[in-house]
């Protein structure tokens, strides 16, 4: 499955490297993946783009990756989970939109669990 949700945060903890780097390992558990490297968690500024700042993070999961953008001036922020493994995908909604307090986040969803065929090749 691989799964985003993203919208406006309350938290204020958007660029705390900590809070987010927290949010990874316990996303990972709440879902029952096996984190094998990380979580990364890189701060970036923007002066190109207006002075945006923010962080990106990351882990190697056993079973894929679990992303998460922020931009603390927006207050937003991006969550990507991709695996293999299935998961709740409700429960796991549940937990980012409740650890990171969000209002209305969009989420979308795809199953990933099994890699498309190429166009054209049937699968029996």
């Amino acid at each position: 499955m691989d799964m985003k949700v993203d919208g406006y945060s309350q938290t204020h903890l958007l660029d705390d490297t900590e809070f987010i780097r927290r949010f990874v390992v316990a996303l990972s558990d709440q879902i029952g993946m096996t984190i094998v490297n990380g979580p990364t968690v890189h701060s970036f500024k923007e002066a190109s783009r207006g002075g945006e700042s923010g962080l990106s993070a990351y882990a190697i999961i056993a079973e894929s990756h679990i992303a998460v953008h922020t931009w603390p001036e927006l207050d937003y922020v991006r969550t990507d989970i991709s695996s293999c493994k299935g998961f709740d995908g409700a429960k796991a909604r549940e937990f980012v939109v409740s650890y990171l307090i969000m209002g209305e986040p969009a989420y979308h969803s795809l199953d990933t669990s099994r890699p498309a065929p190429p166009v054209g090749v049937a699968i029996s």
